[in-house]
């Protein structure tokens, strides 16, 4: 059957590229082109064959991937190589050609290369722990690096036999230095115990022998060292066979002997009250001796003090009734002379500070002090040095200060002057004003003359230095005043506004107060700052009252807002509720309902825009999660409708393809398998169902 030509400008323009035409007289005969027959393809069973028998021998492996003609078989020999030097020797074979061969040869040898390093490293490492583990000391620099370096290795090549192994001496090396790094750790706290005990023993001892302590003070410290040398003894035989600590058990026993002749001594010393100088002295030197040689001479000096005290106690007596009369009377001038002293020394610093009103008050309240009684020579040439220099600056001070006022007389006038300039930086010439007055106040600190006629014309020319800034500090009062009338007038506009009665049910139109206060609010801020922009006095004042005006009406519409809220946040629950059965019955009218609920809500009371905006995200989402859902079930839907109709469609063509000349059984059967097939292919478009 022929196929119409349709002439149209898309026929035209293919009819063009391919250079073909339908019509008679453009018509072209071409002969028949004969190709050449492709070769044979070589048979593979016979190469699949030779592989498998050359499994396991690397060589003949090699020569296979050499030599065959299919890629695939190139690719499995490579895989089935194993040793290293057949991988590198393929490696460099398919360098040049076959890339996917060379690329496995490539990655197969350079894993093989990694595995064999990395197990001669772990080989090495294993070793160096073998030999840590002998050596006396184990630092514990080198336990870190050794393990750092088994930890940068890649243990997915190292076999099963190297990780036992390196696991074993690892535990083992970690509890011998764990147990060396306690021992030595004890030993030295032991050492460091035993030298402060034995420090503090010695010490002990030699205080007792002079005097300075108790004598029980010397059993605690034998008790020390008693218990300090049974540590040492219950510390094991690795602790105690060190040199260290077999020296200071030494010392520690040679301080016990030592207590014990220090002991002795003690008794006979404090029996020596009841005992004749004589019979002291023989008994005393009968005493067996004492090993240290501090605590003999103590106890030899407190003995020979002891003697002297028995002559000297009656001198003792009489001399100090004298001291205490002489004592009384260095008592009184030593008083005096620490007063004139912190005087005098107060009235040398306002000297030197070039204070003369206060060095002259310090200088009356040393004649005060000195008036009772002589001072020593060196005070007097003191005295004498600071008044003569009083004197000498009093005389300098009436001239130099003279001089200094006449120059801030001048200062002011020229600020006089320069105030009536057009373009006058205010604050800078209000700053020297307040400079000039300063100074003028540190010459009457100082001391000296003032002169009448010189402090009218300072004070008049800073008066008229100060009129354009008082002039500019009125015209800023004003603006202030005029800005504080103009929030006191929004303000007023404010308590203006009348709230509804809900006693009375009267309703409110919550929104125009919305409204109202948010217009405030912007007029408001555009007023500036209060702290620059208003009286600094007035400002707690309509500060306060800001707050309760503003208060009195967003109070009822803070409720209210929380309220409506609530109401959609509700909404998206419901609209949650429903995206979460989009196949219920009527659910995309039950959303157009929601939809409408909320569009109401905004309109009566809008809230804060954050919050807006976010509570309407979130009940957008709800929502076109519901379109989402149905639009996903209808498309499902149609597809299966689809696919019914694709399948009647194709029983309808069987049927269409039988003729008469069809034999009658197979007519009969295709006849009832399309009717029992169309039975169950389920319902097709509606839109098809009747074609």
């Amino acid at each position: 059957m022929r196929i119409p030509h349709f002439h149209t400008p898309a026929t035209a323009m293919f009819t063009k590229l391919f250079k073909t035409d339908e019509s008679p007289d453009k018509a072209k005969s071409t002969a028949p082109v004969s190709l050449p027959l492709p070769p044979a393809a070589p048979d593979k069973a016979p190469w699949e064959a030779q592989l498998r028998a050359a499994a396991g021998d690397d060589n003949a492996l090699l020569s296979v991937a050499k030599t065959a003609p299919f890629i695939d078989i190139k690719h499995a020999a490579v895989q089935a190589l194993s040793s290293e030097e057949a991988l590198k020797l393929a490696e460099r074979e398919f360098r040049n050609h076959d890339r996917r061969v060379h690329r496995e040869a490539k990655q197969r040898w350079e894993a093989k290369v990694a595995e064999r390093e990395t197990r001669v490293e772990a080989a090495r490492l294993i070793e160096v722990a073998s030999t840590l583990a002998l050596e006396p000391n184990i630092p514990a620099n080198r336990l870190v690096e050794l393990d750092h370096a088994w930890a940068a290795l890649n243990h997915a090549l190292l076999d099963a036999v190297q990780t036992s192994a390196y696991a074993n001496v690892w535990t083992r090396l970690t509890a011998l230095a764990r147990e060396r790094g306690d021992q030595q750790l004890w030993t030295k706290r032991w050492l460091a115990e035993a030298n402060r005990t034995l420090v503090q023993f010695q010490t002990v001892c030699l205080q007792v022998a002079r005097g300075d302590r108790q004598r029980a003070d010397l059993a605690s410290a034998c008790a020390g060292i008693e218990e300090t040398l049974s540590a040492s003894l219950d510390s094991g035989d690795a602790v105690a066979a060190a040199p260290s600590v077999a020296h200071l058990q030494a010392a520690l026993r040679d301080a016990l002997q030592l207590a014990a002749g220090t002991d002795v001594r003690m008794t006979y010393l404090e029996s020596l009250s009841s005992l004749a100088d004589g019979t002291a002295t023989a008994g005393w030197h009968a005493l067996p001796g004492i090993g240290d040689a501090q605590v003999a001479t103590a106890l030899n000096t407190r003995f020979e003090q002891w003697q002297r005290d028995q002559s000297d106690a009656h001198q003792a007596r009489s001399a100090e009734a004298k001291k205490l009369a002489s004592d009384q009377g260095k008592a009184v001038r030593q008083a005096r002379h620490d007063d004139i002293l912190a005087s005098l020394t107060q009235a040398e610093t306002s000297l030197a500070a070039g204070h003369l009103a206060e060095t002259i008050e310090h200088l009356r309240k040393v004649d005060e002090a000195a008036h009772s009684g002589a001072t020593d020579k060196k005070l007097q040439a003191r005295i004498e040095a600071v008044q003569g220099e009083v004197a000498r600056l009093k005389g300098w001070q009436h001239w130099g200060g003279g001089r200094v006022r006449d120059d801030l007389v001048v200062e002011a006038e020229a600020l006089a002057k320069a105030s009536a300039a057009e373009k006058l930086a205010v604050k800078v010439h209000a700053d020297a004003i307040d400079n000039l007055r300063e100074r003028w106040k540190e010459l009457d600190k100082l001391g000296g003359a003032t002169n009448r006629t010189l402090w009218l014309r300072f004070d008049g020319a800073l008066r008229t230095a100060y009129l354009p800034v008082a002039a500019h500090l009125a015209k800023l009062k004003a603006v202030r005043q005029e800005n504080l009338d103009q929030r006191n007038k929004l303000i007023a506009g404010l308590d203006g506004v009348v709230l509804a009665d809900t006693e009375k049910n009267e309703s409110q139109d919550w929104r125009a107060l919305a409204r109202v206060l948010e217009q405030f609010q912007t007029e408001w801020r555009k007023l500036g700052p209060l702290e620059h922009t208003v009286p600094h006095k007035a400002r707690n004042a309509l500060e306060a009252r800001l707050k309760a005006s503003v208060e009195r009406l967003d109070a009822p519409l803070r409720e209210v807002r929380r309220i409506e809220q609530l109401k959609r946040s509700q909404l998206i629950e419901r609209a949650k509720v429903l995206a979460a059965d989009p196949a219920a019955r009527d659910v995309i009218a039950k959303v157009r309902e929601l939809q409408t609920e909320w569009q109401q809500h905004a309109k009566g009371l809008p809230l804060a825009r954050n919050e807006e905006n976010k509570l309407w995200g979130e009940f957008k989402v709800a929502t076109d999660a519901v379109f989402k859902q149905r639009d996903a079930m209808h498309a499902a839907r149609d597809g299966e409708l689809k696919a019914h109709q694709t399948t009647r469609e194709a029983l309808i063509a069987r049927l269409a393809a039988l003729s008469a000349d069809t034999p009658a059984g197979e007519l009969k059967r295709t006849l009832s398998d399309v009717d029992r097939e169309w039975r169950n292919a389920g319902e097709a478009p509606r839109a098809a169902a009747t074609k």
